[in-house]
Parts: structure tokens; sequence; C-alpha cells
């Protein structure tokens, strides 16, 4: 009876805990259209929600984790970095406080709930899969926008911008597809080594969605990692040697090269114009980069500190400027050549991580996750932070591999006890 009670505590108690991170990652990651369209009240409760939230995940780290990783300690490294170069600049250090915790506490929540992984994947995608067919909902009934985001206009007043939805705009709106995905097929590897119906059905559903929201990019990098992601199986069984990180990451260094530095793609010009029906500037994009990388060469050493949307624009002189819209260039402009250097240590960490479980479908999907969203970053920024919970996967996956390997060895050594250790020494010493 007692044994029964206990059991039933521990399975409360772990729902309850599954409860409370549900609600931590709704008021961590809460839909554009949910922020925009809440004042008074509502907006102070959400307020109280999210640093509430940032108090459990730091309670949780303190007296449960106890534990800084190399990942943790490198992500809050280029935050630093962010900071100082904030202060020397004497810019707003409160708003670049608020800038860096977010991401660090999404870095810190996948820390502290890392050794049951299964769970927290499984809550997680549970989460992300409910806003996402809210989302769909909204797509379908309010296929011209649920509302327009603010923007600002050449004369510097607030009008209406992008067409937005319940998760963002159509832009954004891929991010978050890119991440449930991966994390969708990482669950359904994690708990039964294959994909199942529950992926599936998310693959349509980001799919369909980002069709009606007619983002080119967006659809070209969910349609090429849903491909992927079901030819896992064969990829592990394969083993293609050209699906390896570090090739991918040097095609993602090519076209950096190509699209951002040299703007010399005319050799993709079929597929900018005809296939994504882009143009050539990528959507004004271009002039932005080299207004940025001016910016970077008469500030290298700290950049700038933590700019906001409206700094951004007068640094840059174009009032589309919201930021770099590329998101090294981005982390190049606020922490200068320091902070470009550990952003690049960290996307060479993840790699050397994911190299050591390259051909098991968790490393599969990371590999896919990690190059696409490489490449999405030529394009965009995001301050969306559920990118560093991947990152933070990513940094994972060798001291995943290095407990399964352990558990290996240990089921087909089974450890001899003392007694038989002394035996044995006993019977050696008399021969």
């Amino acid at each position: 009876m007692r044994a029964l009670s206990i059991e039933k505590f521990r399975l409360s108690s772990h729902t309850l805990h599954c409860v409370i991170m549900f609600f931590v990652m709704f008021f961590l990651f809460t839909p554009s259209y949910i922020t925009s369209h809440t004042s008074g009240a509502v907006s102070a409760l959400l307020s109280l929600g999210k640093y509430a939230s940032y108090g459990w995940i730091v309670y949780r780290f303190v007296f449960k984790t106890g534990e800084i990783s190399s990942g943790l300690l490198m992500c809050v490294l280029l935050y630093a970095d962010i900071f100082i170069a904030t202060a020397v600049n004497h810019g707003h250090l409160g708003l670049c406080i608020v800038y860096a915790v977010k991401f660090i506490m999404a870095f810190v929540l996948y820390e502290n709930e890392k050794k049951d992984l299964k769970t927290f994947l499984k809550v997680f995608c549970l989460y992300l899969f409910i806003i996402s067919a809210i989302n769909l909902g909204t797509l379908i009934i309010h296929p011209e926008g649920l509302y327009r985001a603010q923007a600002v206009s050449e004369t510097g007043k607030m009008v209406d911008g992008q067409r937005a939805w319940f998760l963002s705009n159509k832009n954004g709106m891929g991010k978050y597809f890119l991440f449930l995905l991966t994390f969708s097929a990482m669950y359904d590897f994690e708990a039964n080594r294959k994909l199942t119906f529950r992926y599936y059905t998310t693959a349509i559903v980001c799919l369909v969605s980002i069709i009606i929201a007619h983002s080119s990019t967006s659809i070209a990098v969910t349609a090429v990692s849903i491909v992927l992601t079901l030819l896992v199986p064969v990829i592990c069984r394969l083993k293609p040697k050209i699906f390896n990180i570090y090739v991918l990451l040097a095609i993602n260094a090519v076209l950096y090269v190509v699209f951002v530095i040299s703007h010399n793609a005319s050799f993709f010009k079929y597929i900018i114009v005809d296939v994504l029906q882009e143009d050539m500037t990528f959507n004004g994009r271009t002039p932005i980069w080299d207004k940025a990388i001016e910016s970077v060469s008469e500030s290298p050493l700290f950049g700038y500190g933590y700019l906001g949307s409206r700094s951004f624009r007068i640094l840059i002189g174009d009032i589309a400027a919201s930021d770099a819209h590329n998101l090294i260039l981005t982390f190049t402009v606020f922490g200068g050549l320091s902070a470009l250097i550990i952003m690049l240590a960290i996307i060479f960490t993840m790699a050397k991580r994911i190299r050591k479980v390259q051909y098991e479908p968790q490393g599969v999907v990371l590999t896919i996750f990690l190059f696409m969203f490489m490449i999405m970053m030529i394009f965009e920024n995001t301050g969306n932070e559920i990118y560093w919970i991947v990152f933070a996967c990513c940094f994972d996956m060798s001291r995943k591999k290095i407990a399964e390997s352990k558990a290996d060895f240990i089921r087909n050594n089974p450890p001899v006890c003392k007694r038989n250790i002394k035996r044995i020494l006993t019977m050696l010493n008399a021969k």
C-alpha cells in the first residue's frame, strides 16, 4: 500500500511538473498576436508570468541542476560581450539585459530538463503544435492577415506593416515551423525510433500554413526540411559522405560569401527570381548588409552594443533596417569581431558534437536543422529565442552519446563485486 501511494505521488508530481513546464513555455514563447493585442491588467499578467517563469527556471537550475555546461558558458559569454560593448558605447544597459536574459533563459530551460529529454520534447511539441494549429485556423479564416504588425514609415511615424497572424508574420512563422518540425522528429526518434503519425500531422500543418502565408523562403526551408527528415532512415543506413556537418556548414559559408559579401548571385538567378519570386536584392537586403558591414569596419573591436529597432535604423541610415536581416551580421554589429568569434566558436562546437552522432537519427535531425537554420539566417535575424533550445540540444548530443556508450558497456560487462575481485587477486598471488 505504501509503495502504491509513493508511486501515485511520483505520478502526480510528474504531471504537475509537465503542467508547469507547459505554462512556462507559454509565458516565454507567447504568440505575437497575444503580446501585441493585450494591455492593462492582461499585459501586466503576462509580464508577471514571464518573470515568474524566469524565477522557476533559475530556482531549478540552482537547486536541481547545479551544473554549468560548456554550451551555457558560451551562450552567456556571447551576451556578456554584447553587454560590455553596450557599456563601452554608453548604450541602454537595461534593454541589453532584457534582450540577453530571454535567450539565456531558453538555454537554461533545456539544461534543467535534459535528464528527461523525452518528457521535455513531448511537452514542447504539444505546446508548439497547439499554437501552430490555432495559427492555421487564423490563416484559413483571415488569409489576408489577422492584423497588421506595426512598422516605421519613412517619416518616422508608426504605420501598419506586414500581415501577421496568431504566431507572427510570414517570415517569423517559418522559424517557428522549423523548430516544431525539428522537435517533433527528435521526439519520435527518441520515443519510437521512427517517424509516427504525430510528425506527419505536424508536417502537414506547417506546410499548409506556410503556403497560405506565401513566404517563398519559408516554404523552401520548410519543404526541404520535411523531405530530408523523411529520408533520415535512408541516411542512417547508407551514411553518405556528402551528409557531413562540416561539408554542409562549408556550403553555408560559401552561400554567405556569395549573397552577403560579394552579391554575386547571378548563378542562382533562376532559383531566386523564377522559383522563389524574389528580386536580386532580396527585397532590399543587400544595401542593408553593405551598410552593416561598413558600420562594423568603423567600430570593429566592440561594435555598437545592443541596439533597438529605432537605434539600428539610425545607425544604418535605412528606415527598413530594424536589424541587419542576418543573424551573424547582427551579432557582429552589436558585439564587434569578438562576438563574431564567439558565435563562430558556438557553431563549430555544435558541429563537433553533432559529428559524433551524425548517422544516428537524432544526429541527422539536428544536422538538417543546423544546415537549414543557417541558410535561413543568411537572409533573416530572429528574436525567437527557441533556437537556443535547439542549440543546447546540439551541445548535449555528445554527452548523450557518452552516457549511452557507458550504459552499453555496463550492460555487456556487468560489474564484479569487491569480494570476487579479492578472490581473483588471491588466486593470482597464490599462483
